[in-house]
């Protein structure tokens, strides 16, 4: 998992320094997907992954919210 992970940010940061070259270097329009493609990837893959793949084999229950005892 922790390869995954590794591979997958590596791969984003090339798609965001490609989106950030067009932008600044080459003045070109097509930066909005490349930006638009690390973020997608970012929030609704890599953070789910590194989240689920983080918090598995914890206790959690001291986190939860509970109703007061009476």
């Amino acid at each position: 998992m922790k390869k995954f992970l590794l591979i997958n940010l590596l791969i984003e940061g090339v798609i965001f320094a490609y989106g950030a070259w067009l932008h600044y270097v080459r003045h070109d329009s097509r930066y909005h997907f490349y930006f638009g493609l690390f973020t997608f990837l970012f929030f609704l893959v890599t953070m789910p992954v590194f989240l689920w793949w983080r918090y598995k084999d914890k206790d959690l229950s001291a986190w939860q919210f509970r109703k007061p005892e009476k």
